[in-house]
């Protein structure tokens, strides 16, 4: 086993990157993480939405800049029209998502929300292409909160989205992307890392 000890990283012409002290802590001056790819986008639609918007049963989201929404390294280009979401870079992904229903639902119904893979419907159930599912029951004139979270192995290029496969209405406050939102409506995708 190899040690290497020093004190400093530089580079070639001799700007600091990096300290360790004698305690082993590590200071830098442009921050030591590796560039992350992640981003959250959220929808802002008319009330009681029923449609995902994008394509097949593929849910759209129009906001990826404001109130705390971001893009760092994601190809977001059809996020707004088809409901795509291109993975960047191949490695293992954690993706999440987060609905409500409304109060205006007068029948009882089961929610049907997936994370798709290279494809823009999720109801086949295919273990190649459905990665997540959320069943849950909705009580007519309450709401339910709907919340998908797994991870996958992402080939870069390729694509997943989320897919709304029921009639159910969802809650929204309107189109106004500065309107109160609590949360709901959103999607997470973040890289954990390579796969071995």
């Amino acid at each position: 086993m190899s040690t290497l000890a020093v004190d400093a990283i530089q580079n070639a012409a001799g700007t600091s990157a990096a300290t360790i002290d004698s305690s082993g802590k590590i200071s830098t001056t442009q921050g030591f993480l590796p560039k992350c790819y992640a981003f959250r986008a959220t929808k802002h639609v008319a009330i009681n939405w029923t449609t995902g918007g994008g394509t097949g049963s593929a849910i759209t989201f129009n906001n990826t800049t404001s109130n705390d929404c971001f893009n760092s390294g994601f190809d977001l280009s059809e996020i707004g029209t088809t409901g795509k979401i291109y993975i960047p870079v191949t490695g293992i992904y954690r993706v999440s998502a987060a609905f409500l229903t409304s109060t205006s639902n007068s029948s009882s119904g089961q929610t049907y929300i997936t994370v798709a893979y290279n494809s823009t419907d999720g109801s086949g159930g295919a273990p190649a292409t459905t990665l997540q599912n959320n069943y849950t029951y909705n009580v007519a004139g309450t709401h339910t909160y709907v919340m998908i979270n797994t991870v996958f192995k992402g080939t870069a290029g390729e694509f997943f989205c989320i897919t709304k496969q029921d009639t159910i209405q969802y809650w929204s406050n309107g189109t106004n992307i500065n309107s109160s939102s609590w949360g709901y409506n959103q999607v997470c995708c973040e890289l954990i890392g390579v796969s071995q």
